[in-house]
C-alpha cells in the first residue's frame, strides 16, 4: 500500500535509519529533514516545510529539546496534504496539539497515529480522543513480548560492561564516550 508514496521524516536519528534500510525497495521515496543531515543516506534532504508539503506520511522522530518544543505549529501543520497520515512515536510536545485536533476536524480525510502526547498519560477529557481519524497508543507502540524479554539482557549486559570500564552496547548521547572512558576507564597495571 505504501508504494509510490512519499515518506518524510523529521529527524533521522537511530530510528528513522532504520525505517530506512526496512523500507528501502519497497518502491516509496523518502524525504528528511534533520538538525544534522547525513549525506550518505538513502534520502533527499529538503526544509520541513517542503517536508510536510510534499509527504503522504509525516513521521515525527525527533527528541525533545528547546529547539524542536512546538516545532509544528498550526501553520506547519496545515502544509500537510489534505489525505496525509502524520504519525508520532517520538515526543508529544514536538506538536501543538490544539492545532492539530482543529485541523483534523477540518480534514477528516486526515489520519494520525499518536503514540506520545504533551501529557501522559493522556488525559481522559483530551480532545484528541474524540477524533474518529486518530489512532492513540500509550507510549508502547514499540513494546513486544520479544522486547520485554530481552530487557533483563540487556540491562545486566550495560552494568557488567560498566564495571569492566566499557560504555554499555546503547548509549543514547555517544558523543560523550572518548570523555567518559578518560574519566573512569581503570588505569594499566604494569
Amino acid at each position: 500500500m505504501a508504494r509510490g508514496r512519499t515518506i518524510g521524516l523529521i529527524g533521522y536519528g537511530n530510528i528513522a535509519k532504520a525505517m530506512t534500510a526496512r523500507l528501502t525497495g519497497w518502491g516509496m521515496g523518502f524525504l528528511a529533514w534533520s538538525r544534522t543531515p547525513d549525506p550518505n543516506a538513502p534520502v533527499r534532504w529538503v526544509e520541513l516545510d517542503q517536508l510536510l508539503r510534499d509527504s503522504d506520511v509525516v513521521c515525527v522522530l525527533l527528541g525533545l529539546n528547546a529547539g524542536t518544543r512546538g516545532l509544528l505549529t498550526a501553520d506547519r501543520l496545515r502544509q500537510m496534504k489534505p489525505n496525509a497520515l502524520l504519525i508520532n512515536t517520538a515526543r508529544g510536545g514536538i506538536i501543538d496539539e490544539d492545532a492539530l485536533v482543529a485541523l483534523a476536524r477540518e480534514r477528516p480525510e486526515m489520519r494520525i497515529a499518536l503514540d506520545t502526547f504533551a501529557t501522559e498519560p493522556l488525559p481522559a477529557d483530551s480532545a484528541l480522543r474524540d477524533l474518529p481519524n486518530a489512532i492513540l497508543t500509550p507510549h508502547m507502540v514499540g513494546h513486544t513480548v520479544e522486547s520485554h524479554a530481552v530487557l533483563p539482557g540487556v540491562a545486566v549486559d550495560a552494568v557488567n560492561a560498566l564495571l569492566m570500564g566499557e560504555p554499555p552496547l546503547y548509549v543514547r548521547n555517544p558523543a560523550v564516550i572518548p570523555a567518559w572512558r578518560r574519566r573512569w576507564s581503570r588505569p594499566e597495571t604494569p
